[in-house]
């Protein structure tokens, strides 16, 4: 590896290190952005929220599989869009069982 040495003002010198810390970083960012990584999860209330129902129809269709759940520390959660497909499922299996 060639050791070059260049003769520059600080200032300049700053700039150029600034700029390839920040691009590093916007790299590094990047990955931690990206849509597949976020999801929205929802605490129990906000699911009897969402759904119109009482918590223990909440815990009757996580006991059946309807619904997954997740706990974190001693609370459950569960994934909005894991919420959405369930019940666009189950409607789908009731129309066609009509």
């Amino acid at each position: 590896m060639a050791v070059v040495f260049v003769t520059m003002p600080a200032d300049e010198f700053q700039l150029l290190l600034q700029k390839a810390v920040e691009d590093a970083f916007e790299r590094i960012a990047a990955k931690f952005n990206s849509p597949i990584k976020t999801e929205e999860l929802m605490s129990m209330e906000e699911t009897c929220k969402f759904f119109q129902v009482s918590r223990v129809t909440i815990q009757q269709w996580k006991k059946s599989k309807k619904i997954n759940a997740y706990r974190i520390g001693r609370k459950l959660y569960f994934k909005k869009h894991e919420l959405i497909s369930s019940m666009d499922s189950l409607i789908v299996r009731k129309r066609l069982l009509n």
